[in-house]
């Protein structure tokens, strides 16, 4: 059931642009050293890409990571540290 941890998951839902949410609805935005270690591990999951937010997971996952892809597309990590 879901994906590994740190493995990529699909797009936001439909009409959010993660681009410019300041975080999810029920989720808090991740500040200092933890900010910092999550971050590393999602560019671990996805190299070459941007961190847009890292954040608390609502949905099972204690932390996430939103993120753009080289290509310009979106993707979000779950199941972090």
């Amino acid at each position: 059931q879901g994906a590994p941890q740190g493995a990529p998951q699909g797009a936001p839902p439909q009409g959010q642009d993660p681009f410019t949410m300041t975080n999810g609805p029920g989720e808090t935005l991740l500040t200092g050293s933890l900010a910092e270690q999550v971050t590393a591990k999602a560019l671990d999951a996805v190299p070459g890409a941007t961190v847009i937010r890292v954040e608390t997971d609502a949905h099972g996952a204690k932390y996430e990571a939103h993120l753009k892809q080289a290509d310009g597309t979106a993707v979000t990590v779950e199941k972090l540290p």
